[in-house]
């Protein structure tokens, strides 16, 4: 993607509670902004690459990148107390030949990173789309159509997805989930195995496979259906109280259920890398004091050595003037003399 549209980087750089933006020079940090009372994020028009980390503190950041080809795309934001919404968009009238560019390309293509506060509600609307979403807390409501979704150590409850064509990647996600796939792939790997309360997760697959892995000392209710295609079930259907409730449904391809190997590896808690990410940020700060106390202390040493110089120059000048001085008194006085 790089070659073909030639990406040169930009920082999307946002005033607090206005629309303003602009597209800042490589090499400029993307500025914070408070989330604090933020309750709902839009993202709307969406079409390029959209990942969503979860942000140190209360504040939140923004970093958008467009390519060569998408100059004529934008950005507006517009945050309220309560909503923050983001939207791509064509800044300014287009000639025919840049609108059939601009759809043939699915749209404007502006990758997005956002680092948001927990316990905020996403909500996502786009075309040609890949989410991805890392060690995020809050609920996710995501209408795309070609996409792909792709979600790790997180805490999404509810987690409502429904993609035209694509595929779902999830791992480590906990929470309920609603997901509708009408073309495509989706894989589910579940870790949680001791879950503070019931998760559902409902699938349905229209066109394509559905993939299913938990620990084998989980023990959810299961119910699959699938009109056209074979079912893969380790688990027992469990008609009593679960730990967890499959709900999948797929009308034209396969169904596998499988239990964890005892040698699986469990990912990261969320709470293992938000230490991490706390750690790097700790570390980025104290990089930083320590490049701004170098550089206070070139400056001292260069404004130090400036004022040595500018003393000596002084001293010989006052000391040639002497010398000077003394020589014509010398020879005034040898004048007298005779």
């Amino acid at each position: 993607m790089q070659s073909v549209y030639q990406l040169k980087y930009f920082i999307l750089t946002l005033a607090v509670l206005t629309p303003s933006i602009s597209w800042a020079e490589p090499g400029v940090i993307g500025h914070n902004f408070d989330l604090s009372s933020v309750e709902t994020v839009n993202v709307t028009s969406i079409a390029g690459e959209l990942q969503i980390t979860t942000a140190v503190g209360p504040h939140g950041k923004i970093r958008a990148t467009r390519g060569s080809s998408d100059r004529y795309c934008d950005v507006r934001i517009n945050q309220n107390v309560n909503t923050l919404n983001l939207e791509t968009y064509p800044a300014g009238p287009l000639d025919p030949s840049q609108m059939n560019e601009l759809v043939s390309r699915g749209g404007c293509r502006i990758n997005m990173h956002i680092e948001l506060p927990e316990q905020v509600s996403l909500n996502i609307n786009g075309k040609s789309t890949n989410l991805n979403i890392q060690a995020f807390n809050g609920s996710l409501s995501s209408q795309l159509e070609m996409a792909s979704l792709t979600a790790n150590n997180s805490h999404i409850d509810p987690l409502n997805a429904h993609i035209a064509t694509g595929s779902i990647n999830l791992s480590a996600v906990e929470g309920s989930s609603d997901i509708h796939l009408e073309n495509g792939d989706i894989s589910i790997q579940y870790f949680n195995t001791n879950p503070k309360e019931i998760d559902t997760l409902k699938v349905k697959v229209d066109s394509g496979n559905a993939t299913f892995i938990a620990p084998a000392s989980l023990n959810p209710k299961v119910a699959l259906t699938t009109v056209k295609g074979n079912i893969r079930n380790e688990f027992p259907h469990l008609k009593g109280s679960s730990d967890l409730n499959l709900n999948f449904t797929v009308n034209k391809g396969n169904i596998t259920i499988l239990k964890t190997p005892v040698s699986g590896i469990s990912p990261k808690t969320k709470e293992q890398i938000q230490n991490e990410m706390r750690k790097k940020a700790k570390e980025k700060a104290e990089r930083k004091t320590r490049a701004e106390l170098k550089k206070k202390t070139e400056l001292r040493e260069k404004a130090e050595r400036k004022a040595r110089a500018e003393l000596k120059e002084k001293t010989e000048r006052e000391e040639k003037a002497e010398r000077s001085a003394k020589a014509e008194r010398s020879a005034k006085a040898e004048r007298s003399a005779k």
